[in-house]
């Protein structure tokens, strides 16, 4: 039967990037058939470039290595390369494949802020991510009715300042504030900003 083997038990790769997992066959008399089987949370899925060709390439006798054009989240698992000839088929080790990525990481300073009438307040927001944020936003969720937060006396709160600052501040600005991040991985909310305005002194 042919000799089958990937040459590493594990590879890395960013979220996004292709990656082409090796796979070395010998066989005599000469293999007729590649095929490639993922593993993931206990199920086992064989992966067919010539039904997903966008998403796969290789996994043929002339290229027996499985190249996958972009990585996400869902392509993490183990990988086993199988080979069949007029003998049999042999069967590689499992290479896990580690997709290094994740949706954004948000945070706040603080979960609850109190202002008077007229004055002015900055919500702080810090967002992070691999892949890079591509878009941030703020919604405000008044009265159990949810919209995005965008006024006249609200600035920032976007990519190049995640932070909501409202100016001129009035009663109808009380709310709850969640600060929002995107990337290709998918959105991540804050924890809930509390914001009371209340009366003049």
């Amino acid at each position: 039967t042919p000799s089958v083997s990937i040459p590493q038990s594990t590879y890395n790769v960013s979220f996004g990037d292709p990656i082409t997992i090796p796979c070395n066959v010998t066989a005599v008399p000469t293999a007729t058939n590649v095929s490639w089987v993922k593993t993931s949370n206990g199920v086992s899925v064989r992966l067919d470039p010539a039904t997903q060709p966008s998403k796969y390439s290789g996994s043929t006798v002339s290229n027996p290595s499985l190249t996958i054009s972009s990585t996400n989240l869902t392509d993490e698992g183990n990988y086993v390369c199988s080979a069949s000839n007029t003998v049999g088929t042999g069967s590689s080790n499992a290479a896990f494949l580690d997709v290094i990525g994740d949706v954004p990481a948000v945070s706040v300073s603080q979960t609850s802020y109190s202002i008077f009438v007229g004055s002015s307040v900055t919500l702080n927001c810090f967002v992070s991510g691999n892949p890079a944020v591509s878009f941030v936003f703020w919604t405000v969720t008044r009265n159990g009715f949810t919209q995005n937060a965008q006024d006249g006396r609200y600035s920032n709160g976007d990519i190049n300042n995640p932070s909501l600052t409202i100016n001129n501040a009035r009663q109808s600005d009380t709310g709850v504030f969640i600060c929002k991040a995107q990337n290709s991985a998918g959105t991540t909310d804050s924890s809930p900003i509390s914001l009371t305005v209340s009366g003049s002194k």
